[in-house]
């Protein structure tokens, strides 16, 4: 108790400012993790951070390619004031996995006393998991965290329980705990913009910002891990979108916008039809700016894409996946049969239309009457324009249906990318992947050099059968 003006008042405990680091480790790059694009989840949550009134630091080491000496340093820098310092450490899939441990373990090391905390893909599905591998993590948070964050970091603030916190994971007196799965934001028009931080560096880079358009998915491809973090597809507004895009062109300047949706067209007749507006609206901004997004090829429509075609597209990429129908059965992606890929890929070239083609040739489960099917497709309904796809292995994400069925048949073999089932196939690949062209051919468009890596399939595929 404190004595003024002759009356008692309970002394109230004020505690310093607290400091929060959002960061994601360097690693070398990855063609699933293009490093030219900003971390969009982080900025996100940083902008829910500051709008609290909290101070937060972004740093993306792997998007800033930053060599791995000079991120500790800084991450040391930021923590000197260890006790009122939370690092939440993003980790998107496996291959971030190692270095990040090892960087949380260094970093406890030298600053005891920080809180770490820990989300992404990964932690989600993974929590206990990561943090037996990991005691150094204080707190997991799972899902999309916009809410559950703030709620933690007032939580920490008031020195608080953390039970109630949605989509909490911890270990408590040697046990697990975790609080309910938060259910993603209803309504995404209420959040903030991502912090711009680095949009300076991507247009020096690249000429290059990525723009969200939505979250979640309507559609559950069994390798992909986004329904079940996301839940279903939810859009901002034609007019939130056009502002955004607006603001950056004037403030930074791209010459390109990558819309970073993992389908940019919602689905059915209300998706298209949202498509179609919101490509007209920025027809008439005439923002002088191309576009890079994805769509699955039943979503191929003229119609919609003259619109945007006016807008300015520089590349369309397009899930094709398989030319197999069994495996487009076990990939859930049945809709993608012959006739609706020549269709979507007709479309395109008449439009003239640049594109690129997403395909898996390998997964644990392949048969070599699915290479040869897989070649034929590719030479046919592809048009020759499917080297590096040819050479794609599966990448099953943690929370994925797959990842689920790999886990309770084939546990022994966690490095799903180089391991199948059918050991001709292992034979197959190994060959493959030991030719002195494969480099060099799995990148060319040159109509020589494609004939010569379809004959070395064939070749290939004879000496194994």
């Amino acid at each position: 108790m404190v004595q003024l003006d002759g009356r008692n008042y309970q002394q109230l405990y004020i505690m310093p400012k607290l400091s929060l680091i959002l960061t994601l480790v360097p690693i070398a790059n990855s063609w699933a993790y293009p490093d030219s694009y900003e971390h969009l989840g982080l900025c996100s949550l940083a902008a829910m951070a500051r709008n609290e009134k909290f101070e937060c630091t972004v740093i993306d080491g792997f998007f800033l390619k930053l060599a791995y000496s000079d991120y500790i340093n800084e991450l040391l820098d930021l923590t000197q004031k260890e006790a009122h310092c939370i690092v939440g450490f993003s980790i998107m899939a496996e291959e971030f996995l190692n270095d990040t441990i090892n960087t949380i373990k260094f970093l406890h090391q030298k600053r005891p006393n920080i809180t770490i905390i820990a989300g992404g893909m990964y932690p989600t599905w993974k929590a206990e998991e990561l943090l037996n591998l990991c005691p150094e993590i204080d707190y997991i948070l799972r899902g999309e965290a916009d809410n559950s964050l703030i709620d933690f970091l007032n939580k920490f603030s008031q020195d608080a329980e953390m039970d109630t916190v949605d989509g909490i994971a911890y270990i408590k007196n040697h046990t697990f705990v975790q609080g309910r799965f938060p259910f993603p934001s209803p309504d995404i028009t209420k959040l903030p913009l991502p912090v711009r931080d680095f949009a300076p560096v991507a247009v020096s880079r690249n000429n290059l910002l990525s723009v969200s358009t939505s979250r979640g998915c309507d559609y559950n491809c069994s390798f992909c891990g986004i329904h079940g973090f996301n839940g279903k597809r939810r859009s901002r507004t034609v007019e939130q979108i056009v502002e955004e895009i607006d603001q950056l062109k004037k403030n930074f300047n791209p010459e390109f916008i990558n819309i970073v949706d993992p389908t940019f067209i919602g689905s059915g007749e209300k998706g298209l039809l949202f498509f179609k507006r919101l490509g007209a609206e920025l027809r008439d901004l005439k923002a002088n700016v191309k576009f890079s997004f994805e769509i699955r090829p039943d979503q191929v429509d003229r119609e919609s894409l003259s619109i945007w075609k006016q807008v300015g597209i520089e590349v369309i990429h397009i899930g094709v996946e398989s030319g197999y129908q069994p495996t487009l059965k076990r990939f859930n992606k049945q809709q993608n049969t012959s006739h609706v890929v020549n269709q979507a890929i007709e479309t395109l070239e008449e439009l003239k239309i640049p594109y690129t083609i997403g395909f898996i040739m390998f997964h644990p489960w392949t048969t070599l009457d699915e290479i040869r099917a897989n070649i034929e497709f590719s030479l046919t309904t592809l048009r020759g324009k499917n080297n590096f796809g040819l050479f794609n292995t599966l990448r099953m994400y943690a929370g994925s249906d797959l990842s689920k069925r790999w886990t309770g048949a084939f546990s022994p073999y966690p490095n799903v990318e180089n391991y199948f089932v059918d050991p001709k196939v292992q034979l197959f690949f190994s060959k493959l992947v030991s030719k002195e062209i494969y480099e060099k051919i799995r990148y060319s468009i040159d109509q020589q050099e494609t004939n010569l890596l379809y004959h070395l399939f064939l070749d290939l595929l004879n000496d194994i059968a």
